[in-house]
């Protein structure tokens, strides 16, 4: 028996045999520890890039939609501000016509999912408040005919500057989330 013989086991030949077998087997044991920890490695890798990539998508999102929210309100203060220059001009239609756009692309505006709470509410206020002054010019008889009722007037202004107010805290949210 080999190990019976402890004389002759340990002598030259038998040590480098015993010594070689297990310089393979380590060798082979440390190349797979070095597989598996460079896997382990590259799978943690892999996973936080792909949350970094996922939140960067999802922040390229909400940007985008706060910038379709942003441009929709910019959109509907252009309008009116050309509704009080038709009804300053006397243009009674044309302003009807403007108003009811207004509220078109402010429909528009409150279905964005970016559109918060408060922000619909405002824009609700807006809008119930631009029917009454369509309802109210609509009821003008003709082209140049009189002055601006004072409400329409109003209205158009205070929408204005509701619009205006949004508009700037729209434009302050993004300087913060963007720069932030």
């Amino acid at each position: 028996m080999l190990l019976a013989d402890t004389e002759g086991f340990w002598k030259s030949p038998n040590v480098y045999d015993v010594l070689g077998a297990a310089g393979f087997v380590i060798s082979v044991a440390s190349i797979w520890l070095a597989w598996w920890l460079a896997k382990r490695d590259i799978e943690k890798r892999l996973a936080e890039a792909s949350e970094r990539a996922s939140a960067a998508a999802r922040d390229e999102v909400r940007r985008v939609a706060r910038a379709v929210l942003h441009s929709g309100v910019a959109t509907t203060i252009r309008s009116l501000e050309l509704a009080r220059e038709a009804c300053n001009g006397k243009r009674w239609p044309r302003a009807v016509e403007l108003c009811i756009l207004a509220r078109e692309q402010l429909a528009r505006v409150l279905a964005q999912p970016a559109a918060d709470e408060a922000l619909q509410t405002e824009v609700r206020e807006v809008s119930a408040r631009l029917q009454d002054c369509v309802a109210k010019l609509r009821k003008k008889p003709k082209l140049g005919a009189g002055e601006i009722p004072e409400e329409v007037q109003r209205g158009l202004d205070e929408s204005i500057v509701d619009l205006h107010r949004v508009e700037s805290r729209m434009t302050g949210i993004r300087l913060g989330n963007d720069h932030g």
